[in-house]
């Protein structure tokens, strides 16, 4: 059986000619179209499609995907606010919403396309990485010491990268 790895992270979908995507958004059975909603070869109308999708779980799954672009994550957040912390994880999101989310909470595509997007330096990029792996560190030590390293959420993404730049 041949898979396709969504960004999304479903990686059990049997390969599916694009044009029954259209098919499965228009249908009735919802885990198909939540299933559909992380793949990442979707068209343009089928992703608009499925952001007005009546379900929220195929919502969901869509702004988790990695291959939604950025307007169609911002129309998502704006028609659903209760979507804006899982979108602001996601590395299309615009940044705005991501200094909003803990750092830690962030992909390191996320982060490596907030940098872009703010057109950060090469001081500024190094700055950076070496806060997110001290961060992290942090996190790990909480771990190995028997805490609960998810009760650290650690800073806002916003705060850090506000440091860096005034520095």
């Amino acid at each position: 059986m041949n898979t396709s790895s969504g960004s999304g992270g479903f990686t059990d979908f049997e390969d599916q000619p694009a044009e029954s995507h259209e098919a499965i958004a228009h249908g009735h059975d919802v885990s198909e179209r939540w299933r559909l909603a992380g793949r990442d070869d979707l068209s343009r109308p089928v992703l608009e499609l499925l952001s007005e999708d009546s379900d929220e779980n195929v919502r969901m799954s869509l702004a988790m995907n990695f291959s939604v672009p950025t307007d169609i994550l911002n129309d998502l957040a704006q028609r659903y606010p209760e979507l804006i912390s899982i979108i602001s994880t996601n590395a299309n999101a615009k940044p705005s919403f991501k200094k909003n989310v803990s750092i830690l909470e962030q992909t390191d595509l996320s982060l490596a396309q907030f940098l872009d997007d703010e057109e950060a330096t090469a001081e500024e990029r190094k700055s950076f990485t070496k806060e997110t792996r001290r961060l992290h560190r942090q996190q790990l030590n909480l771990h190995r010491a028997g805490k609960d390293p998810e009760s650290v959420t650690g800073p806002l993404l916003g705060e850090v990268w506000d440091k860096i730049r005034r520095s």
